[in-house]
């Protein structure tokens, strides 16, 4: 082959190939961008707050003594069913005994006492009334010159003797039944004590566990909580109490339902109601320092009746771990779409912190933002108030591409449905 005809073969080459690049970049277009579509339409919206916590008994009373000892019996099982006044456990008695009768051979002491102060008084006061007698005679006698002045001071001082004996006795008699009621009232408290060494539920319930075993000993002060020795719960109400964090709190409302997930029962949904919300924060924070508040949700008992038993009034168990969906707003037949489908878009026009809620449209083949203005919310969908119209389309898909907030003024077209349509026929 010449060099001539080489050289024109490459002459076009290169133009055949400068011809593609300039039919690729300039006049072929790239494929438009596929995505999915939804249409604005009416649903009902439940707005709902998502939680977690455990269960507990509506009524639930750590049991501890007021006196210190060893416990000598325990008369009751965990499980078992217990009315107020009822015998619980009993610690040893010995010394509490001992204490008492001490007591109370004190207050015998401090009766006697009093009794031998009223007969000294007694006799004082007869006492004194004879001084008097001689004492007014003398008196006379000494004013007549009968007498000696001498002889007039024996008789008055026997007489201001007397007056202060009766002082003294009376004063004696005073204390001996002040002294009487302290040693009443220490009887009292002895007695008080003894009366603690067995100790007695105070409400009706059902003995949730039990801490101690007989022969141990426990602490037990008046003043503050002793040892805990036992549990008792009223299970006929169960509350599931959780957190929930302060972003939240005020869209729950006292007598919101509630859907209960319990961990223990994977294939129930049962049904509560806000019964409690705590006005104060929880003492606890979360890893992102985020306040939260207590809500107490009581579990509807028609719910879970079916799982009680005989000689059970509830199937949970304290503890168990719950997931809440509380229903805080219904809106029925409002305009909604997917919530994936909205995003937040920034408005300078406000500042770096403003920006707007915004969804893809197609219009032209091209996708275009609109701004919009959104309500409750679901798991999946989210209330559209204004912005469109009822039956309109949006891009609602895929969301790694709109998340990017960035579709705007790319081609795009509608996602094809790749499995073929059931056809129905001789309708």
């Amino acid at each position: 082959m010449s060099k001539k005809i080489v050289r024109i073969l490459l002459v076009l080459a290169l133009i055949a190939g400068i011809g593609s690049l300039i039919f690729y970049k300039y006049i072929k277009k790239p494929e438009p961008t596929e995505v999915e579509m939804a249409k604005v339409e009416p649903r009902t919206i439940k707005e709902k707050v998502n939680a977690s916590g455990t269960i507990e008994p509506d009524i639930y009373v750590e049991i501890s003594p007021d006196v210190s000892g060893e416990i000598t019996e325990i008369l009751v099982e965990k499980g078992q069913q217990v009315r107020i006044g009822d015998p619980l456990i009993r610690i040893r008695p010995d010394n509490y005994l001992s204490m008492a009768d001490r007591a109370d051979a004190t207050l015998q002491g401090q009766k006697s006492a009093e009794k031998q102060s009223l007969a000294q008084l007694a006799q004082a006061r007869v006492r004194l009334a004879k001084a008097k007698i001689d004492y007014n005679q003398n008196s006379t006698l000494f004013k007549q010159n009968v007498i000696s002045r001498a002889e007039f001071e024996v008789y008055n001082a026997a007489y201001l003797g007397a007056e202060q004996d009766v002082i003294a006795i009376t004063q004696s008699v005073e204390s001996a039944r002040f002294n009487i009621k302290s040693a009443a009232a220490n009887l009292k408290d002895a007695k008080e004590n003894l009366r603690k060494t067995t100790i007695y539920a105070p409400l009706t319930g059902t003995v949730v566990d039990i801490k101690v075993e007989a022969g141990q000993r426990v602490v037990g002060t008046s003043q503050m909580a002793g040892t805990p020795i036992l549990y008792i719960g009223q299970l006929e109400k169960m509350l599931v109490k959780v957190n929930v964090n302060e972003n939240d709190i005020l869209k729950i409302s006292q007598g919101d339902s509630v859907d209960v997930f319990v961990d223990s029962y994977t294939d129930r949904t049962f049904l509560a109601t806000v019964q409690e919300i705590a006005n104060i924060q929880n003492k606890k924070l979360t890893n992102d320092a985020v306040t939260e508040y207590e809500v107490k949700i009581l579990l509807s008992k028609p719910s879970y009746s079916d799982l009680e038993t005989s000689g059970k009034t509830s199937p949970f168990k304290i503890g168990m771990t719950a997931t809440v969906e509380i229903t805080t707003e219904v809106k029925k037949g409002v305009l909604a779409v997917p919530l994936a489908a909205v995003q937040m878009k920034r408005d300078s026009s406000e500042g770096a912190s403003g920006s707007k809620e915004m969804v893809y449209i197609i219009k032209n083949g091209k996708a275009e933002e609109k701004i919009v203005t959104t309500g409750i919310a679901d798991f999946e969908h989210i209330e559209l108030k204004t912005g469109l119209a009822n039956g309109d389309e949006i891009i609602a898909g895929p969301y790694s591409l709109i998340s990017k907030a960035d579709l705007a003024g790319k081609d795009v077209k509608m996602k094809e449905d790749k499995e073929p349509k059931e056809t129905t026929k001789g309708k």
